[in-house]
Formats: structure tokens, C-alpha cells, sequence
């Protein structure tokens, strides 16, 4: 069996790389954010209670808890961004 970084590094060249400058960004920027994201909210989880930080979904819990409007708000946000994206065109490169 290969070594796995040498197998992982395989598998990446057979998917990504014919990938234009345009989507090597864009897996730069959504990278980022998961990283901006996944590190507090797993460290978060992980410490429970000790953690110096709550995790969004414990904080979105807690505001929908005090009031209603934000139970409305993230309903909206779960529904419409999804639908928003994928609606979304890209516009034809122009000649």
C-alpha cells in the first residue's frame, strides 16, 4: 500500500488540478472561514463547559430562548440563503 501523504497528494492532483485561479481562491476563502469557524466551535465542544468561548449554536439557542424574533431570523436565514446560492447564475465570460 502507498504511503498516505504520498496517496493523499495523488488524489489531489487528479481532482484539482485543472482548477482556474478563480476557484483556487474560492477554496482559499471557504477554507479560511471553515478553519475561522471549526476551530472554536470543535475546541468549544470538545472543553464543554471550561471552554473561554460558547459555541454559535449555543448562542443562536440561547437568543432564540429570550426571544422570538431571532427564532424567526434563523428559520429565514436556514431557508432562503440555500435557496439564494443556488439560484445564483454565473454570468458568461465576456469575449
Amino acid at each position: 500500500m502507498a504511503h498516505p501523504v504520498r496517496w493523499l497528494g495523488l488524489w489531489w492532483r487528479r481532482h484539482f488540478s485543472n482548477v482556474t485561479q478563480r476557484e483556487r481562491r474560492g477554496y482559499l476563502v471557504w477554507f479560511t472561514v471553515a478553519v475561522a469557524i471549526g476551530f472554536p466551535e470543535i475546541s468549544a465542544a470538545i472543553q464543554g463547559d471550561g471552554s473561554p468561548w460558547p459555541t454559535i449554536s449555543s448562542t443562536v439557542g440561547n437568543l432564540e430562548l429570550d426571544t422570538g424574533v431571532t427564532s424567526l431570523i434563523v428559520v429565514v436565514l436556514i431557508v432562503f440563503f440555500p435557496v439564494t446560492l443556488s439560484a445564483t447564475r454565473r454570468r458568461p465570460s465576456e469575449p
